[in-house]
């Protein structure tokens, strides 16, 4: 409740109260000029043992010393073996170590002391300067001592006047803020301490004064105390659901009558606001409360206070003061009929004064001349008294990011909205309307109303419909929920699968500081896509409705809501920010990164219009809980909230409680060494779906076994791969088990990182010692793959040598053993790079294919360049029919186009288009213009595969003996060889080819050339016809012996070679 003002008057003779007034005003507008600081001679400074709080000190110390002594330190060593001197304990042994190192360090001053802060001014799990600022509070300390604690918080957190002077003013004690309301913040930071100063001291004279003797005209009343609700915290939704159903009263919870019968409960309130201060000399004022039932006027006051008028909120509700230099309790209670203008209260009367016909309070039968007080009122209900959670004051700018209204309004459409395909041939969701209760009516109204306001759902006409229900709380509330089974069956499943939550928290690694953000309403901040909308609804008693946010029950929700966070973090994922749906964790390797950090998040979140809630959120904390962990710097333990869960857990009577316990303690599995061998005798109660438990000794003493590593499982350390891994591993008769452990810091003590283990199946419980142990090493090296394929360093695997010794000195395999040869065959087959570096010692692969035979000269070419050397190559050109071939010299590599004139200039010219043209993968055979200048013709273009020049042999045997040749001839004339080209192009064509059985001219002219001048004269007219029918003679024959030359060839070639596998489009 809000308090207004009575003013009472006592007579003016007896009152010293003026004076009191006059005494603390003058002491507010008299400040005194500091000291002056005076010099003394500078002192040894203290050593230093290594302690945290003392490391700033000692640095200041040693800084002024040398500053005031600069000639004692001529260098920086000396700066450095000076400090060193003073140290002792655990500080000394550090900087021995350093010293003894010859680290650069000790010869910079600067950087020594640098990492000498590092080093000793942090401990694990200290607050920072921020948090020590937000929580200082005088309490029972004096106003100097309070005052000394701020101005060494204040100088380390580096925050500006205002918000300084609002966390000092935020620490007093009431009585002194109180007093300190009259001064706003403009009068600056160290004038509001000093004045605060005087305030405190003439307070506590005042209160010193109450023991002298009293005049008899002081009303000393006994006190009593003002009336108190016990338990008054607001009803949670479910508790009030639970009463409303229960026909129980909604404020005390009893049967028997309803809430505006209540006996017990008080009257509403009338909350009052002043609106305009009262300027007086001397008045007194009693802070009351008003009640207003339909009868009477209540009015409850404690105390008379002296003339200081406060509006800070925190403390309206206090009652306290000072009057004629002492404290009188007042009557706590007194009634008043609505239609009165004053009342008698043990002596005391009281008049109230309107103004404006709203009520003011005064005292009756006084001298002074009272101001009137202007009142608003209004009729409420009593806030809560909960503790409401602030914002931290560096992210103060991102209020709306915390207001729960915005949250309740229709997000906007975005590209991550909740798709719904339905499978073809889908069923459309036909439920039913299931009657409900009383209390779920109401409470399914209440739902309806709320969500239609806030837009969440609408009216709907779908043909499907899903059924509405409620389901009971633990607590007695109740919640609603969708059958959306159905549905779910029916419709396409996301595949983007949801983070493993312990690989994730793996990547923690060096954070110090941690911050938890809670998304306020999750689900309903992604809007279904549009059109879809139908395919959600529910049908009701009182009509059918379908959402246009993505509700729950859905079981697509999860993925598509993670898809959202994911795309909205992005560029902060696997960097400091880590997001399970609606979890947000925030996490830093120092403070002011961290709330860089926080920032950022904020930003984004405001930028996507998602709103967090307030009161799940925790910031700048050395640990946290996240998912059922608490995660902190050195790394990751249980919940002991869930352990405790554990704990208390009851012995299982029935197959479901069993399940339900090993399901939960399964959950932190990875923090117990051995789980499945010690769960075992319970695992097997579980064997082929029985009905009944059939409890034994075996299963009790797992039972509370489990129960007792629960409560002693250690802490896990975050694995660095910086650091090598050490493997340990075990295996008995039932399960396997292993450990990941490193070594933390510079000692050598190992301390794990996870555990591993697995039950046996019963063919594996059949092998021996060695074999199970040789599985365990297989088992745990493939659970932790990803932290030791490629590690920094060689991790260790530590076992049973006596085990593992079996297998070396075993005389005889067993059948697994034998096909271990296979294994490892199919193994090395399977590397890709043994495949590419190792030479084959089989049979190449697959038989020889020809390439098809054309039916004419000059049809189907080979082209391919002798490689350039010296800036000068050969283009070589081979028909495949009848051999000729084609040598053009060049000065060097052509391009694609340039190589395209050269075959018009020399061969298309004087034979025609080809249909075919076979090249290697060259640069100017692979290129747009090559492709697209032949597309243009019709000549079809293809390439030979590569590393593999048989695709191509003729060309590529024609430029072997073009090099045999040139090398014979121009070995003398080495640079006169394109000379020799010519003759060596008109050998090659006048060489008989065994494939046709003729030369390359004599197929394709029809006639040998001779290679000396003909003796005998050509005939005059030659007959065209006679002609025709040699030339198709000549080229029947060539084909012939073609053909018989390519299958002899196959034959041959098919003695050394195996059939080519069968591959399939995607394989390697």
């Amino acid at each position: 409740p809000i308090q207004t003002n009575m003013s009472t008057e006592t007579p003016a003779t007896a009152n010293p109260l003026p004076e009191l007034v006059n005494a603390i005003t003058a002491a507010f507008q008299t400040t005194p000029a500091p000291p002056s600081a005076s010099g003394s001679p500078m002192a040894m400074p203290a050593t230093f043992a290594g302690e945290a709080a003392e490391c700033s000190g000692f640095l200041l110390q040693i800084n002024l010393f040398i500053q005031m002594q600069p000639q004692q330190f001529p260098s920086e060593n000396a700066k450095v073996a000076f400090l060193i001197s003073l140290l002792t304990g655990k500080a000394l042994q550090w900087a021995k170590a350093i010293w003894n190192s010859d680290n650069p360090i000790i010869h910079s001053y600067e950087q020594f002391t640098s990492h000498f802060s590092e080093v000793f001014s942090t401990t694990t799990g200290q607050l920072s300067t921020s948090d020590l600022l937000f929580r200082l509070q005088q309490g029972n300390s004096t106003i100097n001592e309070y005052t000394l604690h701020f101005r060494t918080l204040a100088v380390a957190s580096g925050w500006n006047e205002t918000v300084l002077l609002g966390a000092h003013r935020q620490g007093l004690n009431p009585q002194i803020s109180a007093a300190m309301s009259l001064y706003d913040d403009s009068i600056g930071l160290e004038a509001f301490l000093q004045r605060t100063t005087r305030v405190s001291q003439r307070l506590a004279a005042c209160q010193l004064s109450t023991t002298a003797p009293q005049p008899t005209s002081v009303f000393a009343c006994t006190p009593v105390p003002e009336p108190m609700q016990v338990d008054s915290s607001r009803l949670t939704r479910s508790e009030r659901n639970r009463r409303i159903m229960n026909g129980l009263c909604l404020y005390c919870g009893q049967s028997g009558h309803l809430l505006r019968t209540c006996a017990i409960r008080p009257p509403r309130p009338v909350v009052s606001t002043l609106s305009t201060e009262v300027e007086t000399a001397s008045l007194t004022l009693v802070p009351i409360t008003l009640h207003t039932p339909k009868t009477s006027l209540n009015i409850s006051f404690n105390v008379v206070c002296i003339n200081i008028l406060y509006q800070s909120r925190r403390y309206r509700e206090n009652h306290w003061g000072v009057g004629r230099s002492s404290i009188h309790h007042l009557p706590s209670h007194c009634r008043v009929p609505p239609s009165a203008s004053s009342w008698d209260a043990r002596g005391f009367k009281y008049i109230i004064l309107n103004s404006a016909g709203i009520p003011a309070i005064s005292s009756a039968g006084v001298n002074t001349v009272v101001a009137p007080v202007v009142l608003a009122s209004t009729q409420i209900e009593s806030p809560d008294p909960v503790s409401i959670p602030e914002i931290p004051a560096e992210y103060m700018a991102f209020q709306d990011v915390f207001s729960k209204q915005a949250a309740t309004f229709l997000p906007p459409h975005r590209p991550w909205d909740c798709a719904i395909d339905l499978l073809p041939g889908a069923q459309l969701p036909k439920g039913r309307v299931y009657p409900l209760s009383i209390p779920e009516r109401q409470a399914m109204e209440e739902y309806i109303k709320e969500a239609l306001q806030q837009g969440f759902i609408q009216p709907s006409t779908s043909p499907a419909a899903s059924s509405f229900f409620f389901v009971g709380k633990k607590d007695g509330g109740l919640r609603p929920c969708i059958d959306y089974r159905q549905l779910n069956s029916q419709i396409l499943q996301q595949p983007y699968p949801l983070p493993l939550v312990p690989a994730t928290l793996e990547e923690l690694r060096g954070a110090q500081v941690f911050t938890k953000l809670d998304l306020r309403s999750a689900y309903n901040l992604v809007r279904v896509r549009a059109g879809d909308e139908w395919k959600t609804a529910f049908v009701t008693p009182t009509g059918l409705y379908e959402y246009r946010v993505m509700p729950y029950g859905l079981s697509i929700s999860p993925s598509v809501f993670q898809t959202f966070m994911n795309e909205v973090f992005q560029e902060f994922l696997h960097r400091f920010v880590v997001v399970y749906i609606d979890d947000i964790l925030i996490c830093s390797q120092n403070m002011a990164e961290h709330r860089q950090h926080i920032q950022q998040v904020l930003h984004k979140l405001r930028e996507h219009s998602l709103y967090l809630k307030l009161e799940k959120c925790e910031f700048h904390r050395p640990s946290v809980q996240f998912l059922g962990y608490v995660i902190s710097a050195e790394g990751v333990q249980m919940d002991q909230g869930k352990v405790q869960a554990i704990l208390d857990w009851p012995q299982p009577t029935t197959i479901k409680e069993l399940q339900r316990f090993l399901g939960f303690s399964n959950f932190y599995r990875r923090f117990i060494q051995n789980y499945s061998s010690i769960t075992a005798p319970l695992t097997s109660l579980l064997r082929g779906k029985p009905k009944n438990i059939n409890w034994n000794p075996s299963a009790h003493g797992a039972f509370n076994q489990l129960k007792k590593i629960f409560s002693t499982a250690p802490l896990l350390h975050h694995p660095d791969p910086k650091k090598p891994f050490n493997v340990e591993v075990d295996a008995s008769t039932t399960g396997v088990g292993a450990v990941l452990s490193q070594a933390v810091g510079e000692s050598p003590l190992l301390h794990p990182c996870a555990y591993y283990s697995r039950k046996l199946s019963p063919a594996e419980q059949n092998y021996d010692v060695g074999n199970r142990e040789l599985l365990a090493i297989k088992l745990a090296l493939e659970e932790w793959r990803h932290w030791l394929e490629g590690a920094t360093h060689p991790f260790t695997i530590i076992t049973d040598h006596k085990n593992l010794q079996y297998l070396r000195e075993a005389r005889r395999l067993n059948p697994r053993q034998a096909s271990m040869r296979r294994d490892t065959i199919r193994y090395v087959q399977s590397c890709s790079v043994c495949a590419m570096s190792t030479s084959p010692r089989q049979l190449p692969s697959g038989k020889l294919v020809p390439l098809p035979i054309p039916q004419r000269p000059w049809s189907h070419l080979g082209v391919d360049f002798v490689p350039p050397r010296s800036n000068t190559c050969i283009l070589v050109a081979v028909e495949r029919f009848s051999k000729m071939c084609k040598f053009v010299p060049l000065r060097g590599l052509p391009t694609a186009m340039e190589t395209a004139e050269l075959l018009f200039q020399h061969l298309f010219r004087h034979f025609g288009l080809p249909e075919e043209i076979v090249s290697d993968q060259g640069p100017q055979f692979i290129s747009h213009v090559w492709k697209a200048f032949f597309k243009l013709l019709g000549v079809s273009v293809h390439l030979s595969s590569g590393y593999h020049p048989q695709t191509s042999g003729q060309t590529e045997r024609k430029i072997q003996e073009l090099g045999r040749y040139l090398r014979a001839y121009c070995y003398e004339e080495q640079h006169s060889w394109n000379r020799f080209l010519l003759w060596a192009e008109y050998a090659q064509n006048s060489l008989r080819q065994d494939t046709t059985g003729m030369t390359p001219f004599q197929c394709v002219l029809g006639y040998q050339p001779p290679l000396f001048p003909w003796t005998e004269e050509p005939s005059n007219v030659p007959a065209v016809d006679y002609w025709f029918r040699e030339s198709e003679r000549v080229w029947d024959s060539a084909h012939h012996h073609l053909e018989r030359a390519v299958r002899h060839h196959k034959r041959f070639a098919d003695r050394r070679r195996r059939p080519a596998p069968n591959y399939q489009p995607g394989e390697q």
